[in-house]
C-alpha cells in the first residue's frame, strides 16, 4: 500500500472552507478509484495547517489518481485559500492500524 501525504498551508480563518472542499470533491472522487484504501486529514489550527493522507493500493494507482485532470480540477477549487504550494510526498505504508471508537 501506498499513501500519498500533502501538506497546506492556508489562509487564517479558511481550515473550514478547505475542508469542506475535501468531503464534498475530493474524496467522492478518490472512492469512485477502485484502488482507494481510505485517507486520513491532520488539523493545526494554530498554524493554518493541513496535512492529508490518501492511501493507495499501488504507487502507480496513486500517481494516476494524483495527475489525472479530475483530481487536479479539484485541487484548482482549494488553491485560493493556500498560502502557497502543497508539499506532496508518497511513502510506502509499512504497518497500518486503525482503530476508530465511537
Amino acid at each position: 500500500m501506498y499513501a500519498s501525504v500533502m501538506r497546506v498551508q492556508v489562509q487564517p480563518g479558511k481550515i473550514d472552507e478547505a475542508m469542506r472542499i475535501r468531503r464534498d470533491s475530493v474524496l467522492p472522487l478518490a472512492r469512485q478509484q477502485t484502488a482507494y484504501r481510505g485517507a486520513l486529514a491532520f488539523l493545526d489550527r494554530g498554524a493554518n495547517r493541513i496535512t492529508t493522507v490518501m492511501l493507495w493500493e499501488t504507487e502507480s494507482d496513486l500517481e494516476a489518481f494524483a495527475t489525472s485532470d479530475l483530481y487536479q480540477e479539484q485541487l484548482r477549487k482549494v488553491g485560493p485559500l493556500l498560502v502557497g504550494p502543497p508539499e506532496r510526498e508518497v511513502c510506502e505504508v509499512a504497518q497500518s492500524e486503525v482503530v476508530v471508537q465511537p
